[in-house]
């Protein structure tokens, strides 16, 4: 009898522990949490010579959080050996339908080439919060890509580009 009475204590212990975990549990499966929305700004393969910049390289409209801003997770390779930065360049419209905000480009997101590897980046974009007019559009695009790797580094294959925006 007494060798059971150890294992009460410890029991109940762990039971009370998992009856307070159960409202986190249930939260999360609620929806009360903060939902994400990725979305696909290119799918399709895209390839940029080495040092140069594809102005063909663009997207749709997408808005960003204010609160929270957006994450840009790039997926590509090289062609040759480059280690050099691949610039995502975006720009900014405070409508969505005109007026971006392109010279010079509101938001630059660099991630270095690691040569005939894939890479695939996250880049946490915070909102802006200063500034007025573009500089706070909640719209936003994909301008151009830039491949500063330069001659034998390698031809630029991107194979998808995605956003990730919180729905907070």
């Amino acid at each position: 009898m007494k060798q059971n009475q150890r294992w009460q204590m410890p029991l109940a212990s762990f039971l009370l522990a998992l009856a307070a975990l159960a409202p986190l549990s249930g939260q999360a499966q609620t929806g009360q949490g903060y939902p994400t929305t990725a979305t696909a700004l290119t799918t399709s393969t895209t390839t940029i010579a080495p040092s140069a910049t594809n102005a063909a390289c663009t997207s749709q409209a997408f808005t960003a959080n204010g609160l929270t801003g957006f994450a840009v997770m790039p997926s590509f390779q090289l062609s040759g050996t480059g280690v050099q930065n691949v610039t995502f360049n975006f720009a900014a419209s405070t409508t969505g339908t005109g007026n971006w905000t392109t010279s010079p480009a509101p938001l630059s997101v660099s991630v270095p080439a690691s040569g005939t590897n894939a890479v695939l980046a996250y880049v946490d974009c915070p909102p802006h919060t200063s500034g007025s007019g573009s500089a706070n559009a909640p719209y936003w695009q994909l301008q151009s890509v830039t491949n500063a790797n330069a001659g034998t580094s390698g031809t630029l294959t991107i194979n998808s580009i995605t956003i990730v925006t919180s729905n907070r």
